[in-house]
């Protein structure tokens, strides 16, 4: 798993998800999204600001270099990703239901953030594979997950009003990420706090064709793999993806199964996501306001 060091914003490799501190970020994407090579890209460029080798170019690559940093930094998707980073450690103290674990006997433990459009390289079709399924045990295993709803501006979880229009209820991608996860905190556009998952779980019931009981603390959410097969199929039925093979990969936690990546299958993608189910294989499977500024 890569994953983001908060304090040096560095992008660290080979992280094992079960035992560090990471929040996970679930969102919708835009436009302006930046991948893992444009991060590592400003990564190296900043290196290079800071150690002073940028100097060295030649002025006309100098001044390239430094406009499209620039104009990286200006994209909304970094701004998120930025401002996510720049938060992670306030935001873990804040929904920690205990004291939160972020301080040991030699000074404060790494914190790690991950969100899937920069920390995975998604030029590698046998690392996307390995990611797609691996998403759900790493949204589980977060120890903080914070959707952001970048289409409301509100803080009240209304079915009928802008929460219960929001994008974010209508993706393939945000399906697992609002079920693995032992809870979900919703902020607004704004950064601004919405509500608990498990506290609001009624109005989302009512968003979506999911049972509140699936929705509540984890004692009540063992249930969720219990659920008949044609009920866990239709919590993906109206949701959009970009190719419909995604519809099937972003059932693989729910179903708790595996299967290679394989677009051009289309429909038998989804079918297939099913047939596995009567034979599971291993996927293995923490307890998460304020304004945020994302």
């Amino acid at each position: 798993m890569r994953l983001i060091n908060v304090d040096t914003m560095k992008m660290e490799e080979s992280i094992d998800d079960g035992n560090c501190l990471y929040l996970i970020l679930s969102h919708t994407w835009t436009a302006e999204e930046i991948s893992f090579q444009d991060y590592m890209w400003l990564q190296n460029h900043e290196e290079e600001v800071a150690d002073g080798v940028i100097d060295e170019l030649p002025p006309k690559q100098l001044a390239r270099a430094m406009a499209e940093a620039e104009a990286l930094r200006r994209r909304a998707g970094y701004k998120k990703v930025f401002n996510f980073i720049r938060r992670a450690r306030r935001l873990l103290e804040e929904h920690s239901d205990s004291s939160p674990p972020t301080l040991n006997a030699g000074g404060r433990s790494p914190v790690y953030v991950w969100i899937d459009t920069c920390c995975i390289n998604k030029e590698s079709s046998a690392e996307l594979s390995e990611a797609i399924n691996s998403m759900y045990r790493w949204y589980k295993r977060s120890d903080l997950c914070v959707a952001l709803l970048t289409d409301v501006a509100g803080v009240v979880a209304d079915p009928d009003g802008e929460f219960g229009k929001s994008r974010w209820f209508t993706r393939g991608g945000t399906l697992q990420e609002l079920l693995a996860p032992d809870e979900v905190v919703f902020y607004n556009k704004r950064g601004k706090f919405i509500g608990y998952r498990s506290r609001i779980a009624g109005s989302i019931e009512a968003i979506t064709p999911i049972r509140k009981e699936y929705l509540l603390d984890p004692a009540n959410r063992s249930r969720l793999r219990k659920a008949a097969v044609a009920q866990r199929m239709s919590w993906a039925a109206k949701r959009r993806t970009t190719r419909i093979e995604d519809k099937a990969y972003c059932l693989l936690g729910i179903f708790d199964v595996s299967m290679p990546l394989l677009y051009g299958e289309g429909s038998k993608s989804f079918a297939a996501s099913s047939r596995r189910s009567s034979r599971p294989l291993t996927i293995k499977p923490s307890f998460p306001g304020a304004t945020i500024g994302m």
